[in-house]
């Protein structure tokens, strides 16, 4: 999990790094630098941004099943199935009675989720 947060920070920092060395440059078209032409421009920029939003979702995959087998060994006494089954559906849907009992059965899966819920921001939040 680290390395995938680490080559999806270091993707991050990339993609804003190319957009800074853009900023304020002229537009070419046609012969030039091809790297600075609108099109490949866009296309590298969002091509860097769903590679970091890949990296991240592989990330908080990863931890979500960390967490949910960390929180079954851990649990006294014994899980329910039924407790087994909010926990493992709150990591595909977020509906408001699995989520709010999977904030009391286990919190980090639910803050987990919660994360993964928000990594569709970044192709919003992406420029281009």
């Amino acid at each position: 999990m680290p390395f995938f947060l680490a080559l999806g920070v270091l993707f991050a920092v990339l993609h804003h790094l190319y957009y800074t060395h853009l900023n304020n440059k002229e537009v070419t078209t046609g012969r030039g630098n091809i790297f600075r032409q609108q099109g490949i421009a866009n296309a590298i920029g969002n091509s860097l941004a769903y590679i970091v939003n890949a990296l991240f979702a592989a990330a908080i995959s990863i931890a979500f099943v960390q967490q949910f087998w960390l929180r079954l060994r851990s649990h006294a006494g014994g899980m329910s199935i039924s407790e087994m089954d909010i926990m493992s559906s709150c990591k595909e849907r977020m509906s408001p009675i699995s989520a709010l009992r999977a904030w009391y059965i286990a919190f980090g899966l639910f803050v987990i989720s919660c994360l993964a819920t928000s990594m569709a921001l970044i192709s919003v939040w992406a420029p281009g």
